[in-house]
């Protein structure tokens, strides 16, 4: 038997959408709720009458006096049905995949996206078509999210889908949303110190401190590329691989921050962890959401200031604070990422820089900069804005994250390390024991030992190149050894003791001039203002 309410047991959208189901279609009520009965045997007991009276005002396409359209009301998740037309939901973002780009039958190119979407009776999968993507451009983790007109499908796996075109109307965060309509999602992001082995995908978030170069490979018979970054936070670094998403990888540079959403923690065959970004992992380069303090989008490094540019962006954090008299003689602060060194000062409109203080990660908007014998300066002035940031202070490295000395002296230290950086004159070159067709074996000495430092030969030809010495790397070692033997040199990368031959060899990963001041810095950081 077909259960039939009374009409005034009905909420009133039910009653309204009764009474215009009549109307369109001369339909009795019995007549209507057996229809109803059909269709939910049809569809199973998941179903709700509510919902099978709206799956019914859908297909009907019910349209009031005046020709203006019923809205059919928000529905909530766990009311979904396959079939439905126009649907509109309110619900919070739980997870967001990339855009995947793909090629249709005609040989144009389209996209799609997937969002993950909850409400306090479920979760369901939004897709987003072409130009509807740009509604949620600048969506994260946790916004709300409403939309009116999708349509809802099934995926291979039987699992409801709502897909929404660019005809759909797509609202994040509704200012007259009330909040407790739905459940709470928070934004769990760590920093590259702070993961373990996880058993599910995690949002990751940190400070590029060094990129590779892609590198083909093969697997399977099949070519394919890969790219490495080191990501760094205020405690620790790791690497981040790229299997996917190269092109978001070309984008990236040291200094940058980058948010990666949906990425998976595995063990490293030579020990230690490392992140690998997948298909359906996320990269973001500099998101908006951790900038919202700074007016305006284009954030500066220090490497990038130089003469021409008046006013910039930045984030930085403060090495050191002069002591209050200095301060209020207008000496500067001293400041760093992780591209390099800067000093601020202020001018007399600036009465506040004596109330930073070392080690606070700081978001400077619209700051002056000042150029004087080819060194730059940043200048707080009356337009300038500075916050202290406790949000990135998190996710900011520090000098001792950036630069993780180690004397030769005590390199069994650096075993046990991600990776380290030593610093030192070179001694002598020869070939190397590893493969002596892509490595040099450089020898380095810091006052307190000697190290063999393998360096591959491109990376040699880069430093080349950057100390301006207009020769080849292929040129001999006797050529290479008059022009960097004497040089104060610094390198990053790994250690390994050789069992057979007794003693440490260091792998190299970059290799930069000194920088006097830079070499300074780490001398007072250790000595006199603070340990970290």
């Amino acid at each position: 038997m077909i259960e039939m309410p009374h009409i005034n047991s009905l909420d009133e959208e039910m009653k309204q959408l009764m009474e215009l189901i009549k109307e369109k279609t001369g339909l009795t009520e019995k007549e209507i709720w057996k229809k109803i009965g059909e269709d939910r045997i049809l569809s199973g007991p998941l179903l709700s009458r509510k919902g099978a009276l709206i799956l019914l005002a859908s297909e009907l396409g019910v349209k009031v006096r005046r020709g203006k359209t019923y809205r059919v009301p928000f529905l909530n998740i766990k009311d979904l049905v396959a079939g439905m037309q126009r649907v509109r939901l309110v619900g919070r973002i739980k997870k967001i995949y990339p855009v995947i780009w793909f090629e249709r039958k005609n040989g144009n190119r389209g996209k799609v996206q997937r969002l993950k979407v909850i409400d306090k009776t479920g979760e369901v999968i939004f897709v987003l078509w072409g130009d509807s993507i740009k509604g949620v451009e600048r969506a994260k983790i946790g916004d709300a999210i409403r939309i009116d007109g999708g349509r809802v499908k099934e995926d291979q796996k039987g699992k409801l889908e709502i897909h929404l075109d660019p005809s759909v109307k797509i609202e994040l965060n509704p200012p007259e949303l009330d909040k407790k309509r739905l459940p709470s999602v928070r934004e769990k992001l760590l920093g590259p110190s702070e993961i373990g082995i996880e058993t599910e995908e995690i949002n990751l978030m940190g400070v590029i401190t060094y990129k590779s170069k892609i590198r083909s490979f093969r697997r399977g018979g099949e070519k394919g590329e890969m790219g490495f970054l080191e990501l760094a936070d205020s405690h620790g670094s790791k690497r981040v691989v790229f299997w996917e998403h190269l092109d978001t990888f070309r984008k990236a540079d040291v200094g940058d921050f980058i948010k990666i959403y949906n990425c998976k923690v595995v063990k490293r065959p030579s020990g230690g962890l490392e992140v690998h970004v997948a298909k359906s992992s996320f990269p973001i380069i500099n998101p908006q959401d951790i900038f919202s303090s700074i007016r305006g989008h284009s954030i500066f490094k220090v490497k990038d200031l130089r003469e021409g540019i008046s006013r910039a962006n930045l984030i930085v954090r403060v090495l050191c604070k002069p002591r209050e008299d200095k301060v209020r003689m207008n000496k500067p602060l001293l400041c760093y990422d992780a591209t390099g060194c800067i000093s601020i000062g202020a001018s007399s409109a600036f009465t506040g820089l004596m109330f930073f203080n070392s080690d606070e990660c700081l978001t400077l908007s619209n700051v002056a900069v000042k150029f004087v014998n080819g060194k730059g300066r940043i200048v707080l002035d009356e337009k300038a804005v500075v916050n202290v940031s406790e949000r990135l202070n998190r996710f900011f490295p520090r000098l001792k994250v950036l630069h993780p000395r180690v004397s030769i002296e005590n390199m069994e230290r650096c075993l046990e390390a991600e990776r380290c950086e030593v610093r030192g004159t070179i001694v002598g070159l020869k070939p190397s024991a590893i493969n002596k067709n892509l490595y040099v074996n450089l020898l380095v000495d810091d006052g307190t030992g000697q190290l063999a430092v393998n360096v591959k030969k491109d990376e040699l030809q880069g430093l080349l190149d950057t100390l301006g010495l207009n020769m080849d790397v292929g040129s001999g070692l006797v050529s290479l050894s008059e022009k960097l033997i004497g040089r104060e040199l610094v390198f990053y990368g790994k250690t390994r003791f050789d069992r057979f031959r007794g003693f440490y060899e260091f792998l190299n990963q970059r290799v930069v001039e000194a920088d006097p001041l830079m070499e300074a810095l780490l001398i007072l950081m250790d000595e006199i203002w603070f340990s970290i």
